[in-house]
């Protein structure tokens, strides 16, 4: 039971979330938000209460967790290709839309993750920590394992050092 209150509870965050994303802690929209639900997105305009992409690539990691009974790259990187051609993105972001494109043109899951952004910057973003809590909960007594597959996973669309310790962090508190 505790697993699904876990992944409900991230799918009610990123809900919640997503009319804020990209917007400063000083936003008035924040400092005035109510508590509720609300429609809007910065890449995503959403219902009042929908989920975003990182739910979405929750469940397709969740999905091959089960399927394959522990991380099996390969699949995972399936899953999030057959997501991404579901066409039901919703608020997608450029470095994993790029990763899941490169998977779609024969990259294999070791050479999709972006390693730098168009900017040459290292590939930034939240997307991997915001998918990172199955992960967490499948490898919450093996944790050589969590970090192996955090980073793993991670790697599939964001192929650097930030992105990666971000699932980290999040798949060893969710653990």
């Amino acid at each position: 039971m505790i697993k699904i209150a876990t992944l409900v509870g991230c799918a009610i965050g990123d809900a919640l979330g997503n009319p804020f994303e990209m917007k400063p802690a000083s936003s008035p929209a924040l400092k005035e938000w109510d508590g509720l639900f609300k429609a809007g997105g910065t890449f995503w305009k959403g219902e009042a209460g929908q989920y975003t992409d990182d739910t979405l690539m929750s469940m397709a990691l969740t999905a091959s967790l089960i399927e394959r009974n522990g991380f099996e790259p390969a699949n995972v990187a399936e899953n999030y290709l057959a997501w991404y051609e579901s066409g039901n993105t919703r608020g997608i972001g450029t470095t994993t839309a790029n990763a899941i494109h490169n998977l779609q043109h024969g990259a294999t899951w070791q050479e999709s993750g972006l390693k730098h952004s168009i900017d040459g910057l290292p590939a930034g973003g939240n997307g991997t920590a915001m998918r990172a809590s199955p992960i967490g909960l499948w490898y919450r007594k093996e944790p050589e394992l969590l970090l192996e597959s955090a980073m793993l996973d991670a790697s599939i669309t964001h192929n650097s050092f930030e992105p990666k310790m971000g699932s980290v962090a999040v798949a060893l508190a969710t653990a």
